[in-house]
């Protein structure tokens, strides 16, 4: 399970028939949305949503990001087309003159989809970011898009002091003030609340002494202060208190200390309260009971004894609860504690819990220069002499430690033990690095401390990943103590002999430069050849190459210029070096008055092909190379048909090939692109049963004619460099298709969404004089045919939502050669909030003789408990055989989930039973199942799984 759970919602499809068409592009993708924070809400009747926090967008090829954005969807023109539209203002991570704001008109086809950790209909009408955004829109008039538009931009410069007085006269014709930004680190602090403190007793007595009024409260005592800041409110309630006051100042004279409102006192402000007996404290949704408390209404400090403070972690929906020998509030957003427990148990005792001589506990919810909310409550937690206990024996202690609302309550990220199959019986643990090191993590900076231990070794090394304005990059250290110092990869390799010490060191770094240019350093080392395939198996076999490159780029309007410099510090490594290579792009150039369009690239550099320890390949030498390669189009529209004539011609001349001479190369051919698109509206289209109101049919034929052929062949020269020598062959082929699309309107009559009801994608690809590829795909590259996988073959998908919760998805591919079906996969796909998920589907793949089933279905039986069932069984291999059965049963506990887990292999005949513990709120914290085992697929993250 991931620590933050992720919603996938799909939102602004407000209009269903797009605008006209104009000058702008429409953009054939599918947009995706990501940040932390989604907001939707309306304004004057207009549909706003506001993204918090990391946001991006992307839509095919364009992609557009920020530290938050303001999205609006343009209402629908006309029934012309199904195109949407969206105006986009994106905030920088970081603002400056010199990277100001933008905003984007974007309009496309397809879905919208927004990968956010939480989702709420809260209305940020009265923020900043609205303001600005609402500013920008209005000063930028119409916009052509999808390139963004710079805005004015905002000064964020040192923020004035806070003042409670009235603002000055604003002098005439000067321009209104710009609201304030919306950046945490900026925020200044809080002003004193000047609201006046009122409070009710069942009785009181009041005297003069030392210049000041003491009144006795007793029988239900309550005070109470309000705040500009609504959600920073504050309560006391108690048996009995003392109330401190002394008179209002005169005249010209001025206080910090609040006004009195309450009976019989007369004009006075407070100055403080002494409570005991029951005493309960609340600031916002943060509650503190205690046995006796002061509070200092001119500081806003308290001091607390018998502490037991409580709050919400609102992104996993659990309570924090700190009990404390003592506690004291230094403002209306930070309280320190001594001789503390943290847990997120009600009980005195809790079953766990982490312990703390000192810490301190900080409302780090972005706010505004009021101090009003702007965002999801958030807290950080920093304590010193930390251990975790187990009821109240301590298993672990670490000098300081750190958590906050984002990212977990600890230093302690995932704990699994277990077995796992050649390693042995072992512990596999994630630490938050910063948290560990007692470090404040830098902005934009996340990273991990991975340490296991198995039977076979122990490993250690940390993963960091960063993200800048102007650079982001990953790293990736990994060490480890090889006990057996052998490898086993199956019956034809076993036995290998391996280092007792073995690691590797991954680093990859973009840097953005000015004047367009980026730089990308990448530096991957392994100690030996074995160790990847053996202890990171994913990346090995499905990952990036490991390469060591310095690349650079410049890249304006449709041209690029790039160098490269490349070497493979791993010897037995095969790929290419570059001492440099040397590339120029142009895209789409229009000719002789837009009537042709030019597609090239080049190349010119010193390259050499290294076949590492390969057997059977041999290595070229380090010697010059020149490829260019053109295409010509001509786009011409014939009434509703859209036709794109081309011609291609590519020029390759290397210094040593495999005869160890010069060798040229001349690839030649001709194209022609062609499609058309109609449609059909149904008006009258119902159907309650599908939920369809209207409905729109859009049908796009296309078709694909091309030729080529050199004069060389590729046994010929050295398979340096992909897309050069790699995956080039000559051969004439066609391609016909046709892309259906229906589409929808769901929901409620006033308020729906356009949806898509289905698509359904049908070709038929011809190839003559090309090599069959041993891989059963058949894809063409329109825009580089001579790479395609060159496979005769009839190719179908489609994908039918039934509902915006039932989808039912299906593709094949059928050998027109062998006449045999290659591949076909058909699935269902249901969810059944908030108590059923399941999915039912077939894979058949003939060169494997595999016809292998999956069913998978989660249910919720009740508050306590739920079972989940996965199941797969390969219907053709050796006559049938079961492939995985898993069986779960969760049971909720106080604060506390255990899974009791049967498994059983059938390809090993081997099964086992797995006890699984993890505290709430805490999935990543896990007692049983190891990384590399199938029960714990479906909870990894995209990166690759350590040693």
């Amino acid at each position: 399970m991931k620590t933050t759970g992720l919603a996938i919602v799909a939102v602004w499809v407000m209009g269903l028939w797009a605008l006209p068409a104009g000058a702008q592009e429409v953009l054939p993708e599918d947009v995706r949305i990501t940040g932390q924070q989604m907001h939707s809400f309306r304004v004057d009747g207009v549909p706003v949503s506001a993204v918090l926090g990391g946001f991006s967008l992307s839509a095919g090829e364009f992609r557009i990001a920020g530290r938050e954005a303001v999205l609006w969807t343009e209402p629908p023109a006309g029934p012309a087309e199904a195109v949407r539209t969206i105006i986009v203002y994106v905030a920088p991570e970081t603002p400056s003159p010199q990277n100001p704001p933008v905003l984007v008109r974007l309009r496309h086809r397809g879905l919208v989809q927004a990968r956010v950790a939480t989702v709420s209909d809260r209305s940020l009408a009265e923020s900043g970011l609205l303001a600005r955004a609402q500013a920008a829109r209005g000063a930028a008039g119409d916009l052509a898009g999808p390139s963004p538009v710079q805005v004015r931009p905002v000064p964020w410069g040192p923020r004035p002091a806070s003042t409670t007085g009235p603002a000055g006269p604003v002098e005439p014709g000067a321009p209104p003030a710009e609201p304030e930004p919306t950046d945490p680190e900026a925020i200044v602090e809080l002003p004193p609340p000047n609201a006046p403190v009122s409070f009710r007793a069942g009785s009181l007595t009041s005297e003069q002494l030392d210049g000041q009024r003491v009144t006795i409260l007793k029988q239900d005592v309550y005070i109470a202060q309000a705040a500009p800041q609504e959600d920073l409110g504050l309560e006391l309630l108690a048996q009995s208190a003392v109330l401190f006051t002394q008179p209002a100042p005169q005249g010209d004279a001025a206080s910090d200390a609040p006004p009195l409102l309450g009976p019989a006192i007369g004009a006075e402000v407070v100055t403080g309260v002494y409570l005991e007996g029951d005493v309960v404290m609340n600031v916002g949704p943060r509650q503190v009971r205690a046995s006796r408390l002061y509070y200092d209404f001119t500081n806003q400090r308290a001091v607390m004894l018998d502490v037991v403070l409580r709050t919400i972690q609102e992104s996993r929906d659990i309570p924090i609860l700190v009990r404390a020998a003592e506690a004291r509030q230094l403002s209306r957003t930070a309280v320190s504690f001594r001789d503390a427990r943290v847990t997120s148990s009600e009980f005195y005792t809790p079953t766990y819990h982490i312990g703390a001589a000192e810490g301190l506990l900080t409302d780090t919810t972005p706010r505004g220069p009021d101090g009003t909310a702007l965002g999801e409550r958030s807290y950080r937690v920093e304590m010193r002499d930390t251990t975790f206990n187990v009821r109240d024996v301590p298993v672990l202690w670490w000098p300081f430690a750190a958590a906050d609302s984002e990212t977990g309550d600890g230093p302690l990220r995932s704990l699994r033990g277990g077995k796992q199959g050649p390693f042995g019986y072992g512990v596999e643990t994630e630490w938050w690095l910063f948290r560990l090191l007692g470090l404040a993590r830098p902005e934009g900076v996340k990273g991990v401390l991975r340490l296991d231990a198995y039977e076979r070794g122990v490993g250690l090394g940390p993963e960091v990943e960063y993200a800048r304005d102007d650079f982001t990059g990953f790293l990736l250290a990994y060490g480890l103590r090889d006990f057996e110092r052998e490898d086993d990869f199956g019956d034809d390799r076993e036995d290998i002999d391996a280092p007792e010490n073995r690691g590797r060191v991954l680093w990859r770094h973009r840097q953005f430069l000015e004047n367009d240019w980026q730089l990308q350093l990448e530096l991957a080392y392994a100690c030996d050849e074995n160790f990847l395939e053996q202890f990171f198996r994913d990346e090995f076999w499905a990952g990036k190459e490991q390469d060591t490159l310095l690349y650079a780029k410049k890249q304006r309007d449709n041209w690029a210029f790039t160098s490269l410099i490349q070497g493979q510090p791993n010897h037995y490594q095969v790929g290419p070096d570059a001492a440099p290579d040397l590339g120029f792009w142009w895209i789409g150039e229009p000719l002789l008055g837009d009537r042709l369009t030019l597609y090239s690239e080049s190349h010119l550099g010193v390259v050499r092909f290294d076949s590492g320890n390969e057997p059977g390949l041999a290595s070229s030498d380090l010697g010059p190379r020149a490829d260019t390669r053109a295409e010509l189009a001509w786009p011409e529209h014939v009434g509703p048909l859209n036709l794109q004539p081309y011609l291609l011609g590519r020029g390759t001349w290397w210094n040593d090939a495999v005869d160890q001479s010069n060798l040229d190369r001349w690839l030649g051919g001709a194209g022609l692109r062609a499609n058309l698109h109609f449609w059909r509206v149904y008006d009258d289209a119902h159907s309650r049963l599908l939920n369809v109101r209207r409905l729109k049919h859009v049908v796009t034929p296309e078709l694909r004619l091309f030729a080529t052929a050199e004069n060389v062949q590729a046994d010929e020269y050295y398979p340096i460099t992909p897309g050069i020598e790699r995956s080039v062959q000559a051969f004439q082929g066609a391609w016909l298709g046709v892309r259906q699309r229906w589409q929808t309107y769901r929901g409620p009559v006033e308020g729906g969404w356009p949806s898509d009801l289905a698509r359904l994608n049908l070709a038929v690809q011809f190839f003559n004089d090309a090599d069959v590829p041993p891989v059963p795909d058949a894809i063409l590259y329109f825009d580089r045919p001579e790479h395609s996988i060159t496979r005769n073959a009839f190719l179908g998908d489609l994908t039918v939502n039934l509902s915006d919760s039932t989808a039912i998805l299906a593709d094949a591919v059928y050998d027109l050669n062998d006449e045999t079906l290659d591949i076909a996969n058909a699935g269902l796909a249901i969810q059944r909030d908030p108590r059923l998920r399941y999915y039912l589907g077939m894979r058949y793949t003939e060169p494997l003789d595999a016809a292998v089933g999956t069913a998978g279905v989660n249910y919720v039986i009740n508050r306590k408990y739920q079972v989940g069932l996965f199941q797969q069984y390969d219907f053709d291999y050796e006559g049938g055989q079961n492939l995985v059965t898993r069986v779960s049963i969760v049971r909720k506990l106080p604060r506390w989930f255990a899974s009791f887990t049967f498994l059983y292999y059938g390809s090993t005949d081997d099964w086992g039973l797995v006890l699984t513990l993890w505290p709430e709120g805490l999935p990543e914290f896990r007692l049983g199942g190891l990384r590399f085992s199938p029960e714990s697929f479906s909870d990894r993250n995209s990166a690759p799984p350590p040693c």
